[in-house]
Protein backbone atom coordinates (compact mmCIF):
# COMPACT_ATOMS: atom_id res chain seq x y z
CA UNK A 1 0.00 0.00 0.00
CA UNK A 2 0.76 3.58 -0.69
CA UNK A 3 -0.14 5.96 1.57
CA UNK A 4 -0.18 9.95 0.28
CA UNK A 5 -0.39 12.81 2.47
CA UNK A 6 -1.48 15.71 0.25
CA UNK A 7 -2.10 19.17 0.52
CA UNK A 8 -5.61 19.81 1.18
CA UNK A 9 -5.48 23.77 0.17
CA UNK A 10 -4.21 23.17 -3.39
CA UNK A 11 -5.96 19.41 -3.68
CA UNK A 12 -5.44 15.93 -4.68
CA UNK A 13 -5.49 17.42 -7.95
CA UNK A 14 -2.43 19.69 -7.68
CA UNK A 15 -0.52 16.73 -5.61
CA UNK A 16 2.37 15.14 -8.26
CA UNK A 17 3.04 12.21 -6.85
CA UNK A 18 -1.13 11.60 -6.65
CA UNK A 19 -2.14 12.86 -9.90
CA UNK A 20 1.36 10.55 -11.29
CA UNK A 21 -0.34 7.52 -9.17
CA UNK A 22 -3.64 7.78 -11.06
CA UNK A 23 -2.32 9.08 -13.78
CA UNK A 24 -0.89 5.04 -14.12
CA UNK A 25 -3.35 3.71 -11.65
CA UNK A 26 -3.37 0.45 -14.39
CA UNK A 27 0.48 -0.23 -14.00
CA UNK A 28 -0.06 0.43 -10.03
CA UNK A 29 -2.68 -2.09 -9.53
CA UNK A 30 -1.15 -4.55 -11.76
CA UNK A 31 1.59 -4.79 -9.38
CA UNK A 32 -1.15 -5.50 -6.78
CA UNK A 33 -0.42 -2.14 -4.94
CA UNK A 34 -3.18 -0.12 -3.26
CA UNK A 35 -2.76 3.85 -2.88
CA UNK A 36 -4.71 5.78 -0.27
CA UNK A 37 -4.67 9.81 -0.26
CA UNK A 38 -5.38 11.70 2.84
CA UNK A 39 -5.59 15.38 3.38
CA UNK A 40 -7.17 17.88 5.76
CA UNK A 41 -9.33 18.95 2.60
CA UNK A 42 -13.44 18.60 2.83
CA UNK A 43 -14.81 15.62 1.07
CA UNK A 44 -16.89 18.25 -0.83
CA UNK A 45 -13.09 19.54 -2.00
CA UNK A 46 -12.32 16.01 -2.64
CA UNK A 47 -15.29 16.18 -5.15
CA UNK A 48 -13.88 19.18 -6.32
CA UNK A 49 -10.45 18.65 -6.85
CA UNK A 50 -11.83 15.56 -9.64
CA UNK A 51 -14.22 18.00 -11.52
CA UNK A 52 -11.19 19.54 -11.58
CA UNK A 53 -9.06 17.27 -13.49
CA UNK A 54 -10.45 13.04 -14.02
CA UNK A 55 -11.32 10.83 -10.78
CA UNK A 56 -8.98 9.48 -8.49
CA UNK A 57 -9.32 5.51 -9.13
CA UNK A 58 -8.54 5.40 -5.35
CA UNK A 59 -10.13 6.92 -1.89
CA UNK A 60 -9.13 10.22 -1.11
CA UNK A 61 -9.65 10.52 2.46
CA UNK A 62 -10.23 13.30 4.11
CA UNK A 63 -8.78 13.49 8.09
CA UNK A 64 -10.78 15.76 9.94
CA UNK A 65 -11.70 14.51 13.88
CA UNK A 66 -14.30 15.14 15.75
CA UNK A 67 -12.40 15.98 19.07
CA UNK A 68 -8.83 16.11 16.85
CA UNK A 69 -8.43 17.89 14.30
CA UNK A 70 -6.31 15.58 12.01
CA UNK A 71 -5.81 12.29 13.67
CA UNK A 72 -3.89 10.44 10.93
CA UNK A 73 -1.76 13.47 10.38
CA UNK A 74 -0.79 13.24 13.67
CA UNK A 75 -0.43 9.60 13.99
CA UNK A 76 1.38 9.05 10.57
CA UNK A 77 3.97 12.00 12.13
CA UNK A 78 2.67 14.61 9.93
CA UNK A 79 1.84 17.82 12.20
CA UNK A 80 3.85 19.64 13.87
CA UNK A 81 2.27 20.83 16.69
CA UNK A 82 5.30 23.30 17.77
CA UNK A 83 4.35 25.81 14.83
CA UNK A 84 0.79 24.24 13.53
CA UNK A 85 1.69 23.14 10.37
CA UNK A 86 0.85 19.92 8.86
CA UNK A 87 3.38 18.39 5.90
CA UNK A 88 2.68 16.49 3.06
CA UNK A 89 4.52 12.61 2.67
CA UNK A 90 4.51 9.36 1.21
CA UNK A 91 4.70 6.34 2.83
CA UNK A 92 4.80 2.52 2.27
CA UNK A 93 3.07 0.10 3.60
CA UNK A 94 4.61 -3.83 3.21
CA UNK A 95 2.16 -6.52 2.46
CA UNK A 96 2.58 -7.77 6.32
CA UNK A 97 1.37 -4.20 7.45
CA UNK A 98 4.72 -2.57 8.31
CA UNK A 99 5.98 0.73 7.84
CA UNK A 100 9.41 2.06 8.07
CA UNK A 101 10.16 3.87 11.10
CA UNK A 102 12.68 6.18 12.77
CA UNK A 103 12.67 6.92 16.70
CA UNK A 104 9.28 5.05 17.03
CA UNK A 105 7.93 7.11 14.58
CA UNK A 106 6.54 6.66 11.03
CA UNK A 107 9.12 7.63 8.13
CA UNK A 108 8.29 8.96 5.16
CA UNK A 109 10.01 7.80 2.05
CA UNK A 110 13.39 10.05 1.47
CA UNK A 111 12.50 9.73 -2.68
CA UNK A 112 9.17 10.01 -3.58
CA UNK A 113 9.93 10.92 -7.29
CA UNK A 114 11.77 7.34 -7.67
CA UNK A 115 9.05 5.36 -5.40
CA UNK A 116 6.13 7.08 -7.60
CA UNK A 117 8.63 6.27 -10.53
CA UNK A 118 8.87 2.17 -9.09
CA UNK A 119 5.21 1.76 -9.06
CA UNK A 120 4.32 3.17 -12.04
CA UNK A 121 6.28 0.78 -13.64
CA UNK A 122 4.91 -2.09 -12.04
CA UNK A 123 7.47 -2.25 -9.48
CA UNK A 124 7.61 -2.48 -5.95
CA UNK A 125 10.57 -0.04 -4.41
CA UNK A 126 13.92 -0.80 -3.54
Amino acid sequence: MVVVFFDGETGADADPWLTQLRDHHDQVKAAGVQVIGIGLATPYANRESEKRSQDFPFPLLSDIGKDNPAPAHTKWGRFDPSDGTFQTGVFLVDRSGMVETQAGKFKPVSDPAGVVKSLCAEKWPE
